[in-house]
């Protein structure tokens, strides 16, 4: 993997994409499955559960802590519907034992400036509920994938829900690519690498069974020697 250009790029992206996953889902639902079945040596369910009717998040705080060195950035290129391909940019900042900053910028396909990014200071464990994502309509299942960045072994999270008309802003502050008439599915899917805890791998959004959105990691920069 090649080193970072230069911090100056995310000076002034645009935020453009989350990670979180806790929108997806009502907050009522059920138990996780017990027919998936998590790593040998992997950080038990009962430490990756953040409340009760949510499903274990893909990684415990340490996990992510212990693989996230600090001035890391993960690229991903961007497909959807309403807009021209672009990458998102998700870099990790200021990481020590306790916290980190994450700041999540746009690029054009050239990777040239495509705006101002946003920042936030955030614990270990706030990353980890990031990832968290209601049981109800949720189901966890293994699938290996090759994207720009590799091939990975992936834990699937897949959440099914009804379109509710024009979908409210996501948490990015853009219009939600949920949008569509009202009673289609909307199918929100996350590939998480079972080998290599961090960001995730893949993000496929489709409503009434069109893609609408799709981000695929290109590629990991672990972080500049000379911080």
């Amino acid at each position: 993997m090649r080193s970072l250009h230069s911090l100056s790029v995310l000076a002034v992206c645009t935020l453009a994409s989350v990670l979180l996953l806790s929108a997806c889902g009502d907050r009522e639902g059920e138990a996780p499955s017990e027919e998936f079945s998590w790593p040998a040596g992997w950080p038990s369910v009962q430490a990756r559960t953040m409340e009760a009717g949510y499903l274990p998040t893909p990684y415990s705080s340490e996990q992510l802590r212990d693989s996230t060195p600090d001035r890391m950035r993960a690229y991903y290129r961007v497909d959807e519907t309403q807009q021209e391909a672009h990458i998102v940019v998700f870099a990790f900042d200021e990481c020590d034992e306790h916290s980190l900053v994450l700041t999540i910028g746009q690029l054009d396909m050239e990777e040239k400036i495509a705006g101002v990014p946003q920042a936030r200071k955030m614990t270990w464990k706030d990353l980890q509920a990031h990832h968290s994502v209601a049981a109800q309509g949720t189901v966890l299942t293994r699938e290996r994938i090759t994207v720009p960045a590799g091939t990975f072994d992936c834990v699937l999270y897949t959440t099914t829900r009804a379109t509710q008309g024009d979908g409210p802003e996501d948490q990015a502050g853009e219009g939600s690519e949920q949008d569509g008439a009202e009673g289609e599915s909307t199918v929100e899917q996350f590939w998480f690498s079972l080998g290599a805890p961090g960001p995730f791998v893949r993000r496929l959004t489709t409503v009434g069974g069109e893609t609408v959105r799709e981000m695929a990691l290109v590629r990991v920069d672990s972080g500049s020697e000379d911080k």
